[in-house]
């Protein structure tokens, strides 16, 4: 009896010959995770604050010409940089003749928006706006106190009426240095995918390149495996507070059981260091 009429008589007696063996095909990359996600808010403490009139999320307010824009700094700072704004004109618009006068305030206050120092009081005419001419309002902070500060400015016209007024929070912060990587599970089988990113919790931009390599523990040390993918290029830059792009390890079928982890390098000014994330590797 040939083979092809063996399989026919199983299968009319409820047999089923399973099919050969595939090979492996590795999970696609989990979007949720690789897409860059928030891992801690460091301007959540603001929302418990008095609210301020800012200005709309892209950047309009309700007086002046519809294509006036206003520009924070970034919100979180360490001593020595920045914080303020920039009013300027949306992409091509034409000049604007404002004559405008501005105040502007910049406080140390407590986490109850209460004012606890006035820092900076400075006044500035700003006649008009153009592609080639914004208006810029910057102050450094010297201070070393960390915790809340605010930027409010009033408006007035040229007659010197009120027109209008906005301000915003910042937070003067400790450097802190505190890489993860991140991994999608605690462990994987041979012949899938194992995903990790490397994870800010700190509040220093972290600057690394993108290879990584996979280290096996055995039983008294770490070492890299041959396994390791070659060949990345480029850095990566991942901002305070915020996850980087994934870096994907697909297992080997032949790959021992055993304890692994995945390492990144990483850089911080003149000195190098690096994350790492473990996992097992399961029969």
């Amino acid at each position: 009896m040939t083979l092809k009429k063996l399989a026919a008589c199983l299968l009319l007696v409820g047999i089923v010959i399973a099919p050969p063996a595939r090979a492996v095909t590795y999970e696609p990359e989990p979007f949720r995770f690789c897409s860059g996600q928030a891992v801690h808010d460091f301007l959540r403490p603001f929302k418990r604050m008095p609210e301020l009139r800012e200005p709309r999320p892209d950047g309009t307010l309700p007086f002046g010409p519809p294509t006036l824009r206003v520009k924070w700094r970034d919100r979180m700072f360490t001593s020595g940089q920045y914080v303020g704004f920039v009013l300027y004109l949306y992409r091509r618009s034409p000049a604007a003749q404002l004559g405008w006068r501005a105040s502007v305030t910049l406080s140390r206050v407590d986490w109850k928006g209460r004012r606890m120092k006035t820092i900076e009081v400075s006044r500035r005419r700003i006649p008009y706006l153009a592609k080639d001419h914004s208006a810029s309002f910057s102050y450094g902070i010297v201070e070393r106190v960390p915790g809340p500060y605010r930027v409010t400015a009033v408006i007035f016209n040229r007659q010197g009426r009120k027109i209008g007024g906005f301000g915003s929070y910042f937070r003067l912060v400790k450097p802190t240095y505190r890489p993860r990587l991140g991994l999608t599970a605690d462990s994987y089988r041979r012949g899938s995918t194992a995903f990790g990113r490397l994870e800010n919790f700190g509040t220093v931009l972290l600057d690394t390149p993108r290879e990584f390599w996979i280290e096996r523990f055995d039983g008294s040390s770490w070492s890299p495996i041959p396994e390791t993918p070659r060949g990345w290029i480029g850095n990566e830059l991942v901002e305070p507070g915020t996850s980087g792009a994934c870096s994907a390890f697909d297992i080997p079928p032949t790959m021992p059981p055993g304890r692994y982890r995945m390492v990144r390098p990483i850089t911080l000014l003149s000195s190098e260091g690096r994350a790492a994330g473990e996992f097992l590797v399961l029969p």
